[in-house]
């Protein structure tokens, strides 16, 4: 099989790069402000300054955890024609998703910026649903018609109601990763029903340098009780929050990621986990963080080559643009680091939002969608042998012949990618009869085509009450009303 597969580092640096972080691991440590994780850390092995909330892992007990990192991961989804089984590292491909939190939009009937709303989430939800190549997503818009205490209740209880693919909770506050799960319980028809298909999976993210927020360490502790797959993104940040140096900002980041794993194993050995991160680099010039760049894009190959190393499933984040419209920018900026993170290896990916992780459009997701369906076409190679090879049809066909009308072109054309009508491939022509129109406006009649005519099978009516009620609760709690 004639197959691309990245290896950007060697082994001899992945094995300095596991023993430098290792090192900041045992002699730096990292802080994890709740008093269970410290008690868990202790009980594992593991030093612990209670003054400072900081532990210190001795590499023994990294060791010991890596052994029970699950090597495959299942993710599941309310329709199980949906669910996400990964049980090769080493040869399936990448699992795309979108992530989550833009607050505004790109308006695609007057193609400006706004505030986004529940509607644009219910929208979105919509499309991705449709798009056969994103496979999971967060809850991608944090929507501003709701009172900012209760964003998230409401954006998980419209994403259960409008999708049936895998969601992803990342985690804030125990109150809120509490009103999730018994969102999960009701969909699941009860807590057991649940536990045997955790219907959404957690991600934490890190406060870097070598720092935990403690809600979301306590958030992350009540999902494990559950056995619900973890993923940890470190965000570092190479020049302001890690050492400038590729080889420092993937150390240190490593150094975060690992010692979540530590504590996602210690706490329960054989929780899912998938070891992620996001070592991203500041534009000096603008003081910005830059989410698609060179050094941002062979960054998640390393990932990738970093997962392998330690045989467990890998998580980053790739597809972040820092332009602000479907153009140019945004089509070489997706292209180059999703194209990286899919031939490294990454196991599980998520992005797909516009300007720097600020904003978001469904036809941008519609044009994510059709990358990922060319990056998969990359990644199945092809086949090298008699049949394929076709020598006696060379011959047969001879010089000057044609290939056109063969029963071998016909049964082996679909070997090649075709792409929806979103790509243009035909002929000028052809092209200025239609309309001349560009992709994006290309992209504008497809999301109307699927609003019109696709909607997710919805939610039995008293789960959809219940999950209602939930969101009544947290406002309650909080003191606001979103009526």
């Amino acid at each position: 099989m004639a197959q691309p597969i990245l290896n950007y580092m060697s082994r001899e640096e992945l094995e300095s790069l596991h023993n430098a972080s290792c090192r900041v691991l045992e002699k730096t440590g990292v802080n994890f402000p709740d008093s269970e994780a410290l008690d868990i850390f202790a009980a594992g092995g593991c030093k612990v300054d209670r003054s400072k909330s900081r532990v210190y892992i001795p590499p023994k007990v990294v060791e010991d955890c890596l052994k029970t990192v699950p090597r495959e991961m299942h993710l599941y989804a309310r329709d199980p024609k949906n669910d996400i089984h990964i049980t090769d590292l080493r040869r399936r491909y990448p699992s795309f998703g979108a992530m989550m939190g833009t607050t505004h939009v790109l308006d695609m009937k007057t193609r400006t910026r706004r505030p986004a709303t529940v509607q644009d989430l219910v929208e979105a939800n919509t499309v991705i649903d449709a798009c056969e190549n994103i496979e999971q997503l967060e809850t991608v818009i944090a929507p501003q018609d709701v009172p900012l205490e209760v964003t998230w209740q409401h954006a998980f209880a419209t994403t259960f109601k409008t999708t049936t693919k895998h969601v992803i909770l990342t985690v804030e506050t125990p109150e809120m990763t509490r009103d999730v799960l018994e969102m999960g319980f009701a969909i699941a028809g009860g807590e057991k029903e649940f536990r045997d298909r955790p219907l959404f999976s957690g991600i934490v993210l890190t406060v870097p340098p070598l720092n935990n927020d403690g809600p979301c360490v306590s958030s992350i502790l009540q999902l494990v009780k559950y056995n619900i797959p973890i993923r940890v993104s470190a965000g570092t940040m190479g020049g302001a929050s890690v050492p400038v140096t590729l080889a420092g900002l993937l150390a240190e980041s490593n150094a975060e990621a690992l010692s979540w794993m530590v504590l996602v194993q210690l706490a329960n050995p054989g929780n899912p986990f998938a070891l992620g991160m996001n070592p991203r680099i500041m534009d000096m010039r603008h003081g910005t963080v830059s989410l698609s760049s060179p050094e941002w894009a062979l960054m998640r190959a390393c990932i990738g080559d970093i997962g392998r190393f330690y045989n467990i499933p890998s998580h980053c984040f790739m597809m972040v643009p820092a332009s602000k419209l479907l153009d140019a920018q945004a089509g070489y900026e997706k292209a180059m680091t999703g194209l990286m993170t899919a031939l490294g290896g990454v196991t599980l990916a998520l992005g797909m939002i516009m300007d720097s992780q600020n904003q978001s459009c469904p036809a941008d997701f519609l044009f994510a969608n059709e990358l990922v369906g060319a990056f998969r076409r990359i990644l199945r190679g092809f086949e090298v042998n008699e049949e394929n090879l076709a020598v006696d049809l060379i011959d047969q066909v001879g010089p000057g012949g044609r290939y056109l009308h063969t029963k071998h072109t016909m049964k082996h054309y679909r070997e090649h990618w075709y792409p929806s009508r979103l790509i243009e491939r035909r002929s000028w022509q052809e092209w200025h009869d239609a309309g001349e129109k560009d992709t994006w406006q290309r992209a504008v009649e497809m999301v109307e085509q699927i609003l019109a005519t696709h909607k997710a099978t919805p939610l039995p009516d008293a789960v959809s009450a219940e999950l209602d009620r939930i969101v009544a609760n947290a406002e309650k709690r909080a003191g606001v009303s979103s009526r």
